[in-house]
């Protein structure tokens, strides 16, 4: 699918970069210091962008389901949404998905 920066980012995608962060800085910048750090977590935020609400929550619940340890990068990339200018941000922020994180 295309959007206007792009491929839109799909699960597949994201776990490939949490997983390249976790082999290349380790476990404990990952986990400790948090996904900004050892990602490009405005990259992936900006691809979302271009997907409705529900495409967003998919992808991220598939993100959630499928990695080992997808928490310090959805909560980073949760914080980073916060200042979207977008109609859909509210939908995202009042769902029970971003409620966890």
């Amino acid at each position: 699918m295309l959007g206007k920066g792009g491929y839109m980012i799909t699960s597949k995608e994201i776990m490939e970069e949490i997983d390249q962060a976790l082999k290349q800085f380790g476990e404990y910048t990952y986990g400790d210091k948090g996904a900004w750090e050892v990602m490009d977590v405005e990259k992936i935020a900006e691809r979302l962008k271009d997907m409705s609400a529900e495409e967003i929550l998919s992808t991220l619940g598939e993100v959630e389901k499928n990695h080992r340890w997808p928490q310090p990068f959805l909560s980073d990339l949760i914080v980073s949404l916060q200042d979207w200018m977008d109609p859909k941000a509210e939908e995202l922020f009042n769902s029970e998905f971003f409620g966890k994180y």
